[in-house]
């Protein structure tokens, strides 16, 4: 029996691992469909936010007030 405070499972799985990040692994295709299905909800929202209007100003001049022409 040794003196060390650690598991020796716990000593054996820090030598196992490759280096940082190895707590969390995500496998690639399901990354590569969230980044694609997320770049599609911001161009849906950003499409919408022209086509909808409201008082006859599109969605996104009334929501970014900033956007409106000096009259």
């Amino acid at each position: 029996m040794t003196d060390s405070p650690y598991r020796e499972e716990a000593l054996e799985y820090l030598v196992r691992q490759r280096g940082p990040g190895e707590l969390l692994q995500v496998s690639a295709r399901w990354m590569d469909a969230a980044y694609w299905g997320f770049l599609v909800l911001v161009a849906a929202g950003v499409v919408a936010s022209l086509l909808i209007q409201i008082d006859g100003e599109p969605l996104l001049r009334v929501l970014v007030p900033l956007l409106k022409p000096y009259a």
